[in-house]
């Protein structure tokens, strides 16, 4: 798979993180699993654009209150994209997309023709 840095493809939108993802081979399909913890419903979206995954949103930073000082910041925050190349043809309105302890898994059928 391969995926593409901060920035590429949309320069409109300053990509300030990229999710960590696997891309794994299973029997009838593709399975993508993506680490983006913190997201809630609604701060990302999906889609399949010529033969890639593409996945892009925003994690916002929630801080706590009354903050005096910041001594280490490590958890990256704002807009995101992640675009993961898929080895074969895939059914494309077949998407099935689930959220949950902080993973997306997204699962896309192999083309019934069988072709790769």
């Amino acid at each position: 798979w391969r995926s593409f840095g901060p920035g590429e493809g949309r320069a409109s939108v300053p990509y300030r993180w990229q999710p960590s993802a696997n891309l794994y081979e299973v029997e009838n399909g593709v399975v993508v699993r993506m680490d983006v913890a913190g997201l809630r419903e609604g701060d990302y979206r999906v889609r399949l654009a010529e033969g890639r995954i593409v996945v892009d949103g925003q994690r916002r930073e929630r801080p706590p209150r009354s903050i005096l000082a910041c001594h280490q910041v490590e958890i990256a925050s704002g807009h995101f994209r992640s675009e993961i190349t898929l080895p074969w043809e895939v059914e494309a309105d077949e998407l099935e997309i689930d959220y949950s302890d902080g993973m997306i898994e997204i699962f896309v059928p192999r083309r019934r023709d069988g072709t790769r």
